[in-house]
């Protein structure tokens, strides 16, 4: 059984939106577990509410040293300039004994992100992401072009070969996470998921 943790983290619920749509399509590959967990924020909740951001989460806080527990991450992350979220980052900087002990080689790793527009660096920061899991050893598993709605054109969305995102709007004029958007979300994790299933089996093969 491949074990899938998908963990994000979001400011003002578009990630979470997405993260749900993510474990949907990894929980419909049969036999896969599958965990929903969230990145610590770093403001308190005084701050984070003069910001008006979330702050009812759906998941659980996540600690870095249980990645090790799982066969693929799927890791969610609001956009910063076209890089991770600091909260993330973070969370991620906790992850130097894994680094040293090697406890996240040859596991899984995938990305989803979101930004205010359509050109807001969602691209930039998945390419960002990638360069941490590797140095951490794990195997990056990008979403291609398989699924039609990477390529829908018929509506502003997000998603690209890297991984699903969301196009989420301003302050001002917030746009909701779209079915297209959810619709490449649930293809990763079911893609993610049954990539981790064959690893996992295969890995068992070899020690008979």
């Amino acid at each position: 059984m491949a074990k899938v943790l998908v963990l994000y983290y979001g400011a003002y619920g578009h990630i979470e939106t997405l993260a749900q749509a993510v474990v949907e399509g990894a929980r419909s590959v049969s036999g896969t577990e599958v965990t929903l967990k969230r990145v610590k924020e770093l403001f308190t909740a005084d701050e984070a509410k003069a910001r008006h951001q979330k702050t009812d989460f759906v998941a659980p806080e996540a600690n870095p040293e249980e990645l090790k527990d799982y066969d693929a991450v799927i890791f969610g992350t609001a956009t910063r300039y076209g890089m991770m979220a600091a909260s993330m980052k973070h969370f991620l900087d906790q992850t130097g004994s894994l680094w040293f002990t090697g406890a996240m080689v040859g596991k899984l790793a995938s990305f989803f992100t979101s930004a205010n527009t359509q050109h807001g660096g969602q691209d930039a920061a998945i390419l960002n992401f990638q360069t941490v899991v590797q140095h951490l050893g794990m195997i990056v598993v990008p979403i291609g072009f398989v699924s039609p709605a990477v390529s829908n054109v018929d509506e502003i969305s997000g998603g690209s070969p890297y991984g699903a995102s969301i196009v989420a709007g301003t302050m001002q004029k917030p746009k909701a996470v779209s079915e297209n958007e959810k619709e490449i979300a649930r293809y990763q994790g079911k893609f993610v998921a049954e990539t981790a299933d064959a690893l996992v089996k295969g890995r068992a093969l070899q020690k008979k």
